[in-house]
């Protein structure tokens, strides 16, 4: 099945490329509806694999609008200021200038989810904030104690982006990425 060959990038847009990668997930979807083929299967889960990993690699920190609304399938928003992507456990808030993603907001979707880093969420915290930056980024570890008191804030950068972490005790409470004021 040809829509299963990851296409090579040529000198193209991420909207572009996104549209073109997203056609090769529309192929694995396809292919999954013909049962019994083990050579398709495993092309399938090639393809996928590969699309998966080229997604990841399209930052939302300095994307047009046009490439977060494809990368998280959210219908057109053209004015909105803040794009925000839900889950079952969080929320991701995507703040816009001048048509561009300047930075991210991420945080647990309720009271009782709050934590990123607890286990039930610090899988899918990573991945968003690796997709936040376009490169595999783990969770930060809890900054050290300082005597008795714990540290309610920590920052890093990745490549020129500012990344903000907030604390209580050892529990990542949310992380800003890019430039975002509180």
């Amino acid at each position: 099945m040809k829509t299963l060959t990851p296409p090579i990038r040529a000198e193209e847009s991420d909207l572009f490329w996104l549209q073109r990668v997203d056609q090769v997930l529309a192929g694995v979807e396809a292919a999954a509806k013909l049962p019994g083929d083990r050579e398709l299967a495993a092309r399938a889960r090639d393809a996928s694999n590969w699309a998966r990993e080229e997604r990841g690699k399209l930052a939302l920190v300095g994307a047009e609008r046009a490439v977060v609304l494809q990368l998280f399938r959210l219908s057109a928003a053209p004015s909105a200021r803040i794009l925000t992507l839900e889950s079952d456990t969080m929320l991701l808030h995507c703040s816009m200038e001048k048509e561009r993603c300047v930075g991210v907001y991420l945080v647990g979707r309720d009271k009782a989810g709050r934590v990123l880093n607890a286990p039930a969420q610090a899988e899918e915290a990573a991945a968003l904030l690796s997709q936040a930056l376009g490169q595999p980024v783990p969770l930060p570890a809890p900054p050290a104690r300082e005597g008795t008191q714990s540290p309610t804030m920590s920052t890093w950068t990745v490549g020129k982006v500012p990344v903000v972490a907030r604390w209580r005790n050892a529990d990542l409470m949310e992380l800003r990425v890019g430039d975002l004021k509180p």
